[in-house]
């Protein structure tokens, strides 16, 4: 017998400039884009992906862009933006030693602000908070991430697992360990930012998810998002013609012999917040004229 008719919260404005984009875009990527309360504008990816639906389901370790909810972690502890963290050049977590990304300004090494250890991206800040797998966790649920739905569409939300391995509980915090998202929970985490409340992303708007999580107050939403929006001034980021607020990432990954690299931006605008991966690039210049085709 004949289906039945599904409505979806689908821009089709904002999904025909984005496939446009996509259809002259190098590299692999893939880019979700969510509304103010979660649901999904638009999503898509290049030719160079394939068939798969890596916007939704795709699962990749988001690199630094997880250091927001490793920020939203330590505001939960009673931190501020404000407050004092240790960004050394190295930090050590059950013998294993982790150092800063080649190049980090030596200006922010030593005991910076929590906001500049996001803006500037600094790694062993986030090592040294030693941030528990449970207090990330929580802090991930909240921002939508890290918790299975079933929104009846192909999902997946991301994995924030357990552990009690100080030094995979080290990475986690910067993105670089066991937690994987995809663009569309990574777009949600922003979304949840942005909007002051808890963001579960859906495409169909008769199936919602309801938040399985604490949900984030407005309070460490407004926080968050002061920081999120430091991190373009703090660094003059060229995304800041496109976005309010926003946070980059990179997350190393082995491909054969070879070490690759994925490339993440996820920010906000307005109303609406977005994630864009580049499966293997040297830089973020593929994101330009998709964030032109979303934004303008």
């Amino acid at each position: 017998k004949g289906g039945e008719a599904v409505q979806t919260t689908l821009n089709m404005s904002i999904q025909t400039k984005l496939e446009a984009a996509l259809a002259k875009s190098p590299g692999k990527i893939a880019v979700a884009v969510l509304d103010k309360d979660g649901g999904i504008l638009a999503a898509g990816t290049s030719p160079d992906v394939g068939s798969q639906p890596l916007a939704t389901v795709g699962q990749f370790p988001p690199g630094s862009t997880m250091k927001v909810a490793s920020s939203l972690a330590l505001l939960r502890r009673g931190e501020k933006p404000t407050s004092k963290v240790d960004c050394s050049e190295k930090a050590e977590a059950g013998g294993r030693e982790f150092t800063n990304y080649p190049g980090y300004p030596k200006v922010f090494i030593g005991k910076i602000s929590l906001a500049n250890a996001l803006a500037q991206s600094c790694n062993t800040a986030f090592v040294n908070a030693k941030i528990t797998s449970k207090e990330l966790s929580s802090a991930a649920a909240s921002l939508g991430m890290g918790v299975d739905y079933d929104a009846g569409f192909d999902s997946f939300y991301g994995s924030v697992p357990a552990t009690e391995d100080p030094v995979v509980a080290a990475a986690n915090s910067f993105g670089q360990g066991h937690v994987l998202v995809s663009p569309m929970a990574l777009a949600a985490m922003s979304g949840s930012v942005n909007s002051g409340k808890s963001l579960v992303a859906h495409l169909r708007t008769d199936v919602v998810p309801t938040l399985d999580a604490s949900p984030i107050t407005e309070d460490e939403a407004a926080q968050l998002k002061e920081m999120m929006e430091g991190v373009l001034k703090g660094t003059g980021s060229s995304y800041a013609k496109w976005l309010s607020g926003a946070k980059t990432g990179t997350a190393e990954f082995e491909e054969g012999s070879e070490t690759k690299t994925h490339i993440w931006v996820t920010g906000f605008s307005g109303d609406i917040s977005v994630a864009i991966i580049d499966y293997d690039a040297k830089d973020g210049k593929n994101f330009e004229p998709i964030l032109t085709a979303i934004f303008k």
